[in-house]
């Protein structure tokens, strides 16, 4: 069956100004029929395009040359080989003019035409009116039973502080749960420690009695408390150990040590590199002191 309905419709599209009063599409909802100029300044119908493809991907985006739309834009542009493969044609769609948009197509490579809906034709309309939702009394009820937020008397705060009675000492990074107080206490900096600062980490049980700072491990660049309270994870130099949370000294062995040996992740230094030329481009077109580049073919130099 030849669909000639929306195949991707982006969540990026409700910033549209007139989708503040319009109903959203549904899956199955005719895809809009509009008339736009292209990047290069033709006339192109949504409905042609439907027309001559087996499915049409229309993207919708709020702003040329913005962060998350250039994103979303290189993306459909990596997967456009895949995408036609499957007889989908891809069309970008924006408010911006003509000329933004094949700044845009230019400056990020795209293969695919840009509409520039000047007139924001391509939103549905909606010619229904609502009228605002009248909430029931039980809504106000529930209104009036919702919790006051929180509010702190700063004044005459330090009479009402207390102090852990603690050794001094330097300390950071405090966590607390239940029953622990947790902080950094920074170790005097040795040659053994090639000038990194480092720390230990003490446990301060939260009692009335015999209360003292004990020591959990040393040589620790920083450390986290879990969600639940029951566990630490602790870095030292590269190294990464989970341990029981509580107030004795751990044992960083091989045992509770962090396998990060299958630890991969995807990486294109050919892409990281053009992604950081273009913005460093687009920096200085935005905001060179003259506009007119001192006449320098600017879009050239990308």
């Amino acid at each position: 069956m030849k669909l000639t309905r929306l195949l991707a419709f982006l969540p990026i599209m409700s910033l549209f100004a007139p989708f503040a009063s319009a109903e959203s599409l549904k899956v199955g909802d005719a895809a809009p029929v509009v008339s736009a100029v292209t990047d290069t300044g033709e006339t192109l119908n949504l409905g042609d395009v439907y027309a001559k493809n087996p499915y049409t991907v229309v993207w919708f985006y709020p702003k040329a040359l913005t962060g998350g739309c250039t994103k979303q834009g290189c993306s459909l542009r990596d997967a456009s080989a895949d995408l036609t493969a499957h007889g989908a044609a891809v069309i970008g769609v924006s408010t911006d003019t003509a000329e933004k948009q094949k700044e845009f197509k230019e400056v990020n490579h795209f293969p695919f035409p840009l509409l520039a809906d000047t007139d924001k034709k391509s939103a549905p309309k909606d010619d229904k009116k609502t009228e605002p939702e009248k909430k029931p009394e039980a809504d106000k009820d529930k209104q009036a039973d919702k919790p006051k937020p929180m509010e702190i008397a700063l004044d005459g705060i330090m009479a009402r502080l207390w102090e852990v009675p603690v050794p001094a000492g330097n300390y950071g990074r405090l966590a607390v749960t239940d029953k622990i107080i947790y902080a950094l206490d920074q170790e005097p900096t040795t040659p053994a420690h090639a000038g990194a600062p480092t720390s230990r980490l003490v446990a301060i049980e939260i009692k009335n009695k015999d209360i003292e700072a004990a020591s959990i491990a040393s040589g620790l660049a920083a450390y986290r408390v879990s969600a639940d309270g029951k566990k630490l994870l602790l870095k030292q130099k590269d190294d990464f150990y989970v341990v029981d949370a509580g107030a004795k000294a751990a044992t960083l062995d091989a045992k509770v040590k962090l396998n990060l040996g299958a630890l991969k992740f995807a990486y294109s230094p050919r892409e990281s590199w053009r992604q950081m030329f273009t913005d460093a481009w687009r920096l200085h077109r935005d905001y060179y002191y003259d506009k007119n580049m001192h006449g320098v073919d600017w879009p050239a130099n990308l």
